[in-house]
């Protein structure tokens, strides 16, 4: 990701200097055109799902055959030799016991090979009894990553548990899950009874990234049912649910032939498993479509290839369409989708840009049943936007800015343009947000904010900032990703 350790240094000055923050360094994320990893055993070009032989078994047999040497028949004893001198006589007791010899059956003198073993289960983890969902104006449980540690250069592995009461007040639990490697996003499923993880170590030599699987009770308690490791060394970005939440897609930033989306099997309320990996060069943010059927992914450009926008098809899990939209390079870390889908929102927080700091609105309208994107607008000095989040009436967007000290928002036209509605200040760098669609809080909305979890809310005037959540001092406190129970 576009940020770089040099943010740390940003960070201190934004921690040390300010009376209202707490000493720490700040976040510091990885530039995504950096974390390019080659997977030396690229799978061929070609949009489709590779599926996973989960039992690891390349002939697809998982039986168990006899040795090619076991004996079958012993053969009958010598004969005496004729010229031999008589053996001296003994009596029954200095016999040796007999050598017992089992009848062989002519028509069954080979072992029958039983053949491949039934496919096992799954390993659900700990046995699994579907939760309902939280009741619309029940308490919430957030979650916060922390990818980073006290010492430097060492990832951090903690997941921070808050509990957002009916009334809007946020609380620390003090509880933290170790969850694995530098957890940069977390997500919960639609009907908040899983939670996915993703751990992304930039470290070459170490390889850790994982997707680690949470069940998550009703009574707001978490546990750790499964870690996906089949990401091996690859560049993951983003992670989003269906909107069914039967499968889930992490974002892989490789290149091609190896960079696309990873498709996760959903057990709802239970669990998750690898399925396949659909072939996308450099794809990055990802956002489900209203209606269930298409994922917009920014994708691209690649050396002679403009293609920088794709949509893929969620039923057959296949790139339904591809698009080159921008003139430049586009560095996004998340998409924008109103509640009635005909518009895409994409911010461009490049360095490297002539587009950058910049949010492009983008029609989509439908062609063979395939969206098809054209660009309407271009909103320009929105300094590094992050995370874009629709009110949910539609009538306003949120863009968190990781330059500066503030937030922005836009009213939201009919046709989908956007127009300045004005900055919330003191929220210092500003990452990732997430917001509450139902209930008496609808609208609600996190903001990670160095070692702050910042509040704020739609109202019908525009945005209302709320008092902030401190979670301590120190870099092993700075707040990566945050995400609401649905």
């Amino acid at each position: 990701m576009l940020r770089g350790m040099v943010v740390v240094a940003l960070a201190w000055l934004v921690l040390g200097c300010s009376a209202s923050e707490e000493g720490g360094p700040s976040d510091a994320r990885e530039d995504a055109v950096d974390d390019v990893s080659i997977d030396p055993g690229g799978l061929p070009d070609g949009h489709e799902v590779v599926a996973k032989d989960t039992a690891g078994d390349p002939a697809g047999d998982a039986g168990v055959d006899l040795p090619a040497d076991t004996p079958t028949d012993p053969g009958a004893p010598e004969a005496p030799d004729a010229g031999a001198e008589p053996a001296e006589a003994v009596g029954p007791d200095d016999l040796p016991p007999p050598d017992v010899q089992v009848a062989e059956d002519p028509d069954h003198d080979v072992a029958e090979d039983p053949g491949p073993l039934p496919d096992l289960e799954p390993d659900l983890g700990p046995s699994c009894t579907v939760e309902p969902s939280v009741a619309a104006d029940g308490a919430r449980t957030v979650l916060v990553t922390h990818p980073f540690s006290e010492e430097s250069g060492v990832c951090g592995r903690g997941l921070e548990v808050l509990r957002l009461a009916t009334d809007g007040a946020l609380s620390a639990t003090g509880t933290v899950l170790d969850v694995g490697s530098c957890p940069t996003r977390v997500v919960f499923s639609p009907d908040g009874r899983l939670a996915l993880v993703l751990n992304n170590n930039n470290d070459p030599s170490v390889g850790d990234r994982s997707l680690v699987v949470l069940r998550h009770h009703a009574d707001g308690s978490l546990e750790i049912v499964n870690e996906l490791k089949e990401f091996g060394l690859r560049g993951v970005e983003d992670v989003a649910f269906s909107l069914s939440g039967s499968r889930a897609y992490v974002t892989d930033n490789d290149v091609v032939g190896n960079g696309g989306v990873h498709v996760v099997d959903v057990d709802p309320g239970c669990n998750a498993t690898y399925h396949g990996w659909i072939d996308l060069h450099h794809a990055s943010a990802i956002a489900m479509l209203p209606g269930g059927l298409h994922a917009a992914v920014m994708a691209g450009p690649v050396w002679n290839d403009t293609k920088d926008l794709a949509f893929v098809d969620l039923e057959t899990d296949t790139v339904a369409g591809q698009t080159s939209n921008f003139s430049d390079f586009v560095s996004a870390f998340s998409l924008g989708v109103p509640p009635d889908g005909r518009t895409l929102v994409v911010p461009n927080a490049s360095a490297f840009s002539d587009l950058a700091d910049t949010l492009t609105v983008m029609s989509l309208t439908l062609q063979n049943g395939v969206p098809v994107p054209a660009i309407q607008q271009v909103v320009t000095d929105v300094y590094q936007p992050t995370e874009l989040i629709f009110s949910p009436d539609g009538t306003k967007l949120l863009a968190t800015t990781f330059d500066g000290d503030s937030v922005r928002w836009f009213h939201v036209a009919a046709n989908g343009n956007l127009s300045d509605g004005g900055n919330v200040t003191g929220i210092g760098l500003a990452d990732r947000a997430d917001m509450l669609r139902r209930g008496p809080l609808a609208g609600y909305v996190v903001v990670s904010s160095v070692t702050d979890v910042a509040r704020l809310r739609f109202t019908a005037a525009g945005l209302e900032k709320l008092p902030k959540l401190p979670l301590g001092a120190g870099s092993d406190k700075i707040a990566g990703d945050v995400a609401i129970e649905p």
